[in-house]
């Protein structure tokens, strides 16, 4: 399509009336109202998609909210079980992080080195209504069946088109609903074939799980990507630069909501996909301000353990102090002059007993964040408990 225009459709006064000009103008008339009506049907089909998805995420947010109260129960039992409390932290937050130069991702909870420069793999076009689209190829098949190759503007390619506000869902009736769907994604050709990290972005978020994520040699063969755990919620991978052969395929596995009619339904969906060649800086640092339930004193550190990850694993035992993609620091001051614990030296995860020279109502965290095969440790949160 060309797109919507504005045409000057007057004969001017006392002009002549020439039936071949009478025929253009009707004729431009009829391709305007007819481009009009077609803009206007998919004005009107992007806002019920609109619409739809949200109903979608709402009941997810429902279900989310009600198994995150029972995980908290669950946690404050077992916290209080242990006989002891407890520090927690985690990167879906920036509260009290200071001194940082990382990069903090709120949005998949993750802290990595600061990137310095990225390349996006998934390149966007502009169609005949001056909108970006994907220039990507998409292929689906369900279970085992047939794959098919979906053409724009199939649904599925909200899941690439770098927009938050869409996504891809596909819902069936509980009976009839296959057990998974695989998409594989064909991104043209690029200067540099290296890629080292995948962003996924499950619709409605933690609904559907992505279980499988894999890229195409140029041998032909189907690898695994580096440091890939199943994720029903918004996740970024990091890993050290692999050559692909411009072939992702993930496979995912639906979430029981209701459909718009109220009926069970399976739901798969995306919000948003990205394959990048990212170049990360060789070392960073941040500080994170853990504090004690209100009238506590924290006397003793009696655990320390943080999730973090390098894609693929190192062997940390190997390394010198110099060399470890994470080193974790917890200090009494915000100086960070009387330092506590340090996993070089008591080792991580930590259990045993660590007094304070001053007990007092906070600790600081300190971790350093080294490069390590040109890829980024991976921080999400820290745990500890004290007396």
């Amino acid at each position: 399509m060309r797109g919507l225009r504005l045409t000057n459709y007057e004969i001017g006064f006392r002009d002549p009336i020439e039936s071949e000009k009478l025929n253009n103008t009707f004729s431009s008339i009829a391709e305007d109202l007819s481009e009009a009506f077609h803009r206007s049907q998919y004005i009107g089909n992007t806002l019920s998609e609109y619409i739809s998805d949200r109903m979608y995420q709402q009941q997810q947010i429902d279900a989310n909210n009600s198994a995150l109260n029972a995980l908290l129960t669950t946690a404050i039992a077992t916290y209080a079980a242990a006989g002891g409390n407890h520090l927690y932290w985690s990167a879906y937050t920036t509260a009290n992080v200071t001194d940082t130069d990382s990069m903090h991702d709120v949005t998949c909870g993750n802290v990595t080195l600061p990137w310095s420069r990225s390349w996006t793999k998934l390149p966007l076009v502009l169609n005949d209504y001056n909108i970006y689209v994907p220039d990507t190829s998409i292929k689906v098949y369900y279970d085992d069946g047939a794959e098919v190759e979906k053409l724009q503007p199939d649904d599925i390619y909200d899941s690439v088109d770098n927009n938050p506000q869409t996504a891809w869902v596909k819902n069936y009736l509980i009976g009839i609903a296959p057990v998974s769907v695989t998409v594989r994604l064909e991104i043209p050709a690029s200067l540099n074939p290296a890629i080292s990290s995948i962003y996924v972005a499950p619709f409605p978020n933690g609904g559907p799980t992505i279980t499988s994520m894999e890229y195409i040699t140029y041998a032909g063969t189907w690898v695994n990507v580096s440091g890939f755990t199943p994720t029903n919620s918004r996740r970024r991978y990091h890993f050290s630069p692999v050559d692909y052969a411009g072939q992702i395929r993930y496979v995912m596995t639906p979430a029981l909501l209701n459909d718009t009619n109220g009926n069970p339904a399976a739901i798969f969906g995306m919000q948003d996909t990205d394959i990048s060649l990212i170049e990360y800086s060789d070392t960073s640092s941040f500080v994170v301000r853990l504090d004690s339930a209100p009238g506590n004193t924290i006397s003793n550190i009696t655990y320390v353990d943080s999730t973090y990850t390098i894609s693929p694993s190192v062997s940390e035992s190997t390394m010198n102090e110099y060399e470890r993609p994470v080193v974790i620091e917890i200090f009494e001051d915000s100086g960070l002059t009387t330092r506590v614990y340090s996993s070089l030296i008591n080792g991580h995860p930590y259990a045993g007993i660590l007094p304070l020279a001053t007990p007092s109502s906070s600790v600081w965290v300190r971790y350093t964040l080294r490069r390590v095969n040109s890829t980024t440790p991976v921080v999400r949160d820290i745990t500890v408990r004290y007396t």
